[in-house]
């Protein structure tokens, strides 16, 4: 398994943030270690920030629209 690293944004909550992920990891029977998931800063250059702006101004559209009913099924 590759290394999951999650960009820092709440300073803190890094404890809380990574509970949440492995909950709906194991929840969707795709078990992950612990170990396997961490925080660091991204940067923007990254792939992924690049792609987060596209889609924030409009120039392409999200791979998906999550709503309300279904975040909240998460929790």
């Amino acid at each position: 398994m590759e290394q999951i690293i999650i960009d820092i944004e709440y300073p803190g909550h890094d404890a809380k943030i990574k509970q949440h992920i492995l909950n709906l990891f194991w929840r969707s029977d795709m078990p992950i270690a612990a170990m396997h998931i961490d925080f660091g800063y991204i940067g923007k250059k990254s792939p992924a920030h690049e792609r987060a702006l596209a889609v924030f101004a409009g120039e392409i559209p999200p791979d998906k629209v999550i709503g309300e009913q279904e975040i909240i099924a998460e929790f």
